[in-house]
């Protein structure tokens, strides 16, 4: 498979990623216990006084945590869309796929150590992905 078809993928499975993780904020959150209903009214209540007269709740902040999550794969998904629409440069295309295989390893790994299966799954399908892609152009290049 050629390094283009491969990150042509990656872009959709990437896009698929944001938009499978902006639907979480359709569903509610349903509360099974009492620690879970004192948790959750610590979260959405609580303002912690963060100083210069910011005092967000921490549901806030895990909600602007977890747009921005859905945001990186967004934006990571239509650049590489755009950069194979606009067919720019092998050495462009290869210094981007290298930074996005930094940044979203390091968002994989997070990933791993503090979330659930499904964005282990893919986030880690999109790792190993870049990966291929990287491999695949590098092996296309030495042909």
């Amino acid at each position: 498979m050629t390094a283009h078809r491969l990150l042509r993928i990656t872009a959709f499975l990437q896009i698929l990623t944001a938009l499978i993780h902006a639907s979480s904020y359709l569903a509610g959150f349903e509360v099974r216990n009492p620690t879970e209903a004192q948790l959750f009214e610590l979260m959405s209540t609580y303002q912690a006084n963060m100083g210069g007269g910011f005092s967000p709740t921490y549901l806030n902040l895990f909600n602007a945590l977890s747009a921005c999550f859905s945001l990186l794969y967004l934006f990571a998904g239509l650049s590489n869309l755009y950069f194979l629409h606009k067919n720019r440069g092998a050495v462009i295309l290869d210094g981007f796929v290298t930074i996005q295989i930094i940044v979203l390893g390091f968002a994989f790994m997070l990933m791993a150590l503090f979330t659930f299966l499904p964005p282990i799954i893919l986030t880690g399908m999109v790792w190993v992905l870049l990966l291929m892609v990287k491999f695949s152009s590098k092996q296309s290049a030495s042909d």
